[in-house]
């Protein structure tokens, strides 16, 4: 019975500061709209691809390659290369802008903002899976959405020029060309309100649990 009524007090304290935990939540929500329409966006876009070994052209070949084996491997080691990096970075000129730091103290030498932008490339910029049917997914991040549809256009069809090089008996078919983002893939407006939502909201009723708690 005393936790119930100590529950009961609490409850009462929150119905009446009501309209400072809302104005807390509402405040809470404006500035998160404000920060997130100020915030870089990112921009994504995605390709789906179907690996084949070409060193077989039966049926059994072809659901073989599609069984997430070695060619789905082969492709995504491809796409997330070192040279594959390089290749992207020159030809739209991103070794400066993924590789710079701003910071006074920052190491900017040439060849450490050349490393630094490849290594940024191949963790944040491209991204690879292989799926459960042994399709590979690749999506393409970055600032300009334009710039992310070439850029996997771009690398989807230097992949392929590598494997023909090195004459690995390796293709692909296109299941879905590269997406011309539509809208932006980061911020996430409607996530970071509703957390703001979630969060004030917790914080503001917390807020006055302990405040009656401590009052006795």
């Amino acid at each position: 019975m005393q936790g119930d009524q100590n529950f009961s007090e609490y409850w009462q304290a929150v119905w009446v500061r009501k309209w400072l935990i809302i104005s807390f939540i509402l405040i809470t929500m404006l500035l998160t709209f404000i920060v997130t329409i100020f915030l870089p966006k990112s921009y994504r876009s995605t390709a789906t691809i179907l690996p084949i070994s070409t060193e077989r052209q039966s049926l059994s070949s072809i659901l073989g390659g599609a069984s997430g084996g070695k060619p789905s491997t082969t492709i995504r080691i491809f796409l997330e290369s070192k040279a594959l990096a390089e290749r992207m970075l020159g030809k739209y000129d991103l070794y400066e802008k993924l590789g710079r730091r701003r910071a006074f103290w920052a190491d900017n030498d040439p060849a450490v903002i050349k490393e630094r932008a490849i290594n940024k490339f191949i963790s944040n910029v491209i991204n690879v899976e292989i799926g459960m049917d042994g399709t590979v997914d690749m999506s393409v991040e970055v600032g300009d959405p334009e710039l992310a549809l070439s850029i996997a256009g771009d690398s989807i069809d230097y992949a392929a020029k590598m494997l023909n090089d090195n004459s690995v008996p390796i293709t692909f078919i296109p299941v879905d060309d590269p997406t011309m983002p539509s809208k932006p893939y980061k911020p996430n407006m409607l996530f970071n309100l509703l957390f703001a939502f979630v969060f004030s909201l917790s914080a503001g009723v917390g807020l006055v649990f302990l405040e009656s708690y401590f009052k006795g």
